[in-house]
């Protein structure tokens, strides 16, 4: 009769500990929701600051290095447009290690000033550059 009292009681306690850890990942859940729901309903921003990247213009060669394993966030695409912000170049680099090394040859580009545009899903970072 004891091991019947015993089962039931297992039985019992957990259905009830189920319960509750169901409860506290429903709540953990909803607060996560909640912020990704703040997180994309802001305006994505624009930083014009190096503060955030690492890139290296090797002047004698004329290439730009970026380092991503420098970055906070994960690099979607680069993106370089012209004076006219005309987009000139366009490459997808999610799928690359984050500890890549990307280069840029300017070697086809015209003189004139360009901007690099990494894209993130929530953020551009940006630099202005001059080709001479």
């Amino acid at each position: 009769m004891h091991p019947k009292i015993a089962l039931v009681c297992l039985v019992l306690s957990f259905g009830f500990f189920t319960g509750v850890s169901a409860q506290n990942a429903t709540v953990s859940t909803a607060k996560t929701a909640k912020e990704v729901a703040t997180l994309l309903s802001q305006p994505t921003k624009t930083s014009t600051t190096t503060e955030d990247w690492t890139i290296f213009h090797d002047e004698e060669n004329n290439f730009y290095y970026i380092d991503f394993e420098t970055f906070k966030v994960n690099i979607s695409d680069i993106v370089i447009k012209d004076e006219a912000n005309k987009v000139v170049f366009e490459e997808d680099v999610f799928d690359l290690p984050v500890n890549t090394i990307y280069e840029l040859d300017m070697n086809s580009f015209e003189a004139g000033k360009y901007r690099i545009e990494l894209r993130t899903f929530t953020n551009i970072i940006a630099k202005q550059i001059e080709l001479k």
